[in-house]
């Protein structure tokens, strides 16, 4: 069995099924941003209290 080349693979999983791959890429999209926004809010709140 020849092995095929993770980013061949990773390609071909996204032109197989573009509509999974765009919803789980815009659920990661929404997650780093929330994550992004609680570090902003965390330092805006640390920086007010002090």
């Amino acid at each position: 069995m020849m092995s095929m080349n993770v980013w061949k693979r990773a390609t071909l999983a996204i032109v197989r099924k573009p509509v999974r791959s765009g919803i789980i890429g815009l659920l990661m999209l929404m997650v780093f941003t929330s994550l992004v926004a609680q570090v902003g809010v965390s330092t805006a709140l640390r920086t007010m209290s002090d």
